[in-house]
């Protein structure tokens, strides 16, 4: 009886997800806890923005998960506070598709935004134009790992919610 192919029929594309999820899990990771502090980026302010890059699926265990092009809008919702909003969006067929909110706080010593929710834990490790984060569910199963850069606007352009 045959299965079907042993090795995914993109093998390039798995090993580069297994990769990223080992990168990752090493920046995110237990190990992380125990490291010494980060060397500062500078001012949160920084943080303020628009964030673009790719979200990947690295469960098996949820078959609607998927890879995906992501767009977050992170705002201070009070000024000269280290709590940060994020307005996640999914792009679908070239426009921003709404995925929901997350309330986080900026934890110094690691450079880092965490976000609970129900369910799980978003955090995500800020190097200057990057941020580099990872979605585990209350578990502490691996679910998605991020990697997204800022967006530099050019003037005169809106990048707004119609």
């Amino acid at each position: 009886m045959i299965m079907g192919p042993v090795f995914p029929a993109r093998p390039e594309r798995a090993l580069a997800r297994r990769c990223t999820a080992t990168a990752v899990l090493l920046l995110l990771g237990s190990p992380v806890a125990a490291a010494p502090p980060t060397k500062s980026n500078g001012s949160t302010d920084q943080l303020v923005g628009t964030w673009q890059g790719r979200s990947l699926c690295v469960t098996t265990t949820r078959p609607a998960c998927s890879d995906e092009t992501v767009l977050y809008r992170i705002r201070r919702p009070t000024p000269h506070v280290e709590a940060f909003a994020i307005q996640a969006d999914k792009i679908v067929a070239g426009r921003p598709e709404s995925m929901g909110d997350l309330s986080c706080r900026f934890e110094p010593i690691r450079q880092q935004l965490i976000c609970p929710m129900q369910g799980g834990q978003w955090r995500f490790r800020w190097d200057g134009d990057v941020l580099v984060g990872v979605l585990a569910d209350s578990d502490g199963s691996l679910v998605r790992v991020i990697q997204v850069r800022r967006v530099f606007a050019r003037p005169g352009v809106s990048r707004g919610r119609s």
